[in-house]
């Protein structure tokens, strides 16, 4: 994209070398994963997953706290971007290692355990309809506990 912009702005250049630069570092030509995605969300305010945050390094770490402390990201040549609404961050552990100081202290921790299995039943029940049977009428669920 920037090079196809580039090459259309090329004869209108005028010299000014400096506004074709701030252009192409522009919002317009930067890939939105899902953090910059959720800064900039309008609408309303949206859920932001981060799935295994035990298993991220510490420059993503370190990245995440100033998303989280101040609600903004940094992007080399870019600048800073401002969150429009603050999303709802969800951090998911398989405690596999233990997540920073400064990066618990913006979180509430909750831990959960792994259901028994008469949880499990119950759980499996209501998503395959009444009394464990599925929609169809094929599938039963069975224990083996």
């Amino acid at each position: 994209m920037q090079t196809l912009f580039l090459e259309a702005r090329t004869p209108h250049v005028g010299g000014d070398w400096e506004a074709i630069r701030q252009e192409v570092h522009a919002l317009e030509f930067f890939t939105k994963g899902p953090l910059l995605r959720a800064l900039l969300y309008e609408e309303k305010p949206c859920v932001l997953l981060i799935d295994e945050i035990d298993k991220v390094d510490q420059a993503f770490e370190a990245l995440l706290l100033e998303v989280l402390g101040d609600w903004q990201l940094s992007i080399p040549k870019l600048g800073t971007v401002y969150a429009k609404k603050i999303p709802f961050v969800v951090l998911t552990s398989n405690e596999e290692r233990r997540i920073g100081f400064p990066l618990r202290r913006r979180s509430f921790y909750i831990r959960f355990d792994y259901p028994s299995v008469d949880r499990e039943r119950q759980i499996l029940a209501v998503q395959m309809g009444s009394g464990g049977a599925s929609v169809r009428g094929q599938t039963q669920v069975h224990s083996t506990h």
